[in-house]
């Protein structure tokens, strides 16, 4: 029998303990990737989506929540600015791209864009099948919403009032299908895409519907506007702005300082701000983990010695028998190694699950595309970690192992 299969058979002799230290050291160790997951995924992403864009001009309220809202699809948005605002700012002469905004409705979680065509374009997303959308009420599906939902080209759905759902149904809207994008690996996945005008469109109807429910009278609402109703509803949430040169950047930041309705943000700024906020929780889950993995390498140390303790007789026939004190000390050092390697497995496994299940159960970390099925560079460092962890936990009961004196534990064997 050689060391691996002694040790093997040590722990299957006292399975509950081994099993509470390989599952507390796991629950540190996915801890671990969980955050290493959490903080690549969401720093790349954060990144890559706040890439396209210089500056976003929406309603006064909290910088970061109109980043949030219309970079991220993450938030609620801070309001809607007057249609003759946004145009303003996409005929500024400093302005390369002005990509429109209009939010406020969800299907099945994903959030319903008004925007344009090249606003998916910004992304690198391509037609995988049909066309953008042409008139009113077409709809163009991320890979991830048409894989979820399995709406095909020609389709119709029911838009739902609010980002979050949660709302009323916009049953006199359906949108049609009219195209699926490619996968792309950014927030362009999870969203529904159609025009500007086809929001106007549902919140019109919305509006006559309510007008006639309270004054009495038609709810129809005429498809280009009525004057008192389309007109009035003529807002986007925000707009998207890429500049021609950095040199207009303090200029137009200007121009909107003067307007009393208007705000700027710097997606890359408020990136920074809120990775920085976010790496304060993460600080706190690693401190966390720390704590799980050093409870674990005190478990190995107290499991393991007094394990030896038991086994002093059996260790000193060994040696009786030829074993060697080095012997002796790796047989107690590979069970610390078969623990840690069980643990590193568990724990990554528990790692990404988590990640998946938060990517799905909540909104915010779904926008961000949170999932566990891909890799991390510094997971690598995991079975490392596991490792160190159960060798200094095994290490004093391996060198009590070492010194044991044959001798005197025989002589003190009781019959």
């Amino acid at each position: 029998m050689n060391h691996l299969t002694i040790s093997l058979s040590y722990l299957k002799a006292r399975a509950p303990e081994s099993l509470l230290q390989v599952l507390l050291l796991a629950i540190g160790l996915g801890t671990v990737v969980f955050v290493i997951l959490f903080e690549s995924q969401f720093t790349e992403r954060m990144t890559s989506n706040a890439k396209p864009f210089d500056l976003v001009v929406g309603a006064k309220g909290s910088a970061l929540q109109l980043v949030l809202s219309t970079v991220y699809q993450a938030d609620v948005p801070t309001g809607n600015i007057p249609l003759p605002e946004a145009q303003a700012l996409r005929e500024d002469p400093g302005v390369a791209v002005a990509i429109p905004m209009a939010l406020g409705d969800s299907y099945d979680g994903f959030r319903i864009v008004g925007t344009e065509p090249d606003y998916s374009a910004q992304y690198g997303a391509k037609l995988n099948s049909g066309r953008f959308w042409t008139i009113p009420l077409e709809a163009v599906l991320g890979a991830t919403v048409a894989k979820r939902s399995r709406l095909r080209i020609g389709d119709s759905f029911v838009g739902i009032h609010g980002v979050f759902g949660g709302g009323d149904e916009h049953k006199d809207t359906p949108y049609r299908v009219v195209g699926i994008l490619g996968e792309t690996g950014t927030l362009i996945d999870r969203l529904v895409l159609t025009s500007v005008e086809s929001v106007w469109r549902v919140h019109e109807v919305q509006y006559a519907h309510a007008k006639s429910m309270i004054f009495g009278g038609s709810s129809e609402a005429s498809p280009e506007g009525d004057g008192s109703v389309g007109n009035s509803l003529r807002e986007v949430t925000a707009m998207l702005i890429r500049l021609k040169s950095p040199a207009s950047l303090d200029r137009l930041e200007q121009y909107v300082d003067r307007r009393p309705t208007l705000q700027w943000a710097s997606p890359q700024q408020e990136a920074t701000r809120f990775l920085a906020f976010v790496g304060a929780g993460g600080d706190m889950l690693r401190v966390m983990a720390g704590v799980f993995i050093a409870m674990s390498a005190l478990g190995v140390c107290t499991a393991l010695f007094n394990a030896m303790r038991k086994r002093r007789y059996d260790f000193a026939i060994m040696r009786a028998l030829g074993a060697s004190p080095a012997g002796l000390l790796w047989l107690v050092l590979v069970e610390g190694v078969i623990v840690a390697f069980s643990a590193a497995v568990i724990g990554i496994m528990l790692g990404h699950a988590g990640a998946g299940l938060i990517g799905k159960l909540v909104p915010e970390a779904g926008a961000m595309a949170l999932d566990g099925s891909t890799l991390a560079e510094a997971e690598i460092y995991i079975p490392l970690l596991a490792l160190g962890a159960c060798l200094l936990g095994a290490l004093l009961p391996a060198v009590l192992a070492y010194r044991i004196e044959v001798a005197e534990v025989l002589l003190r064997r009781k019959p």
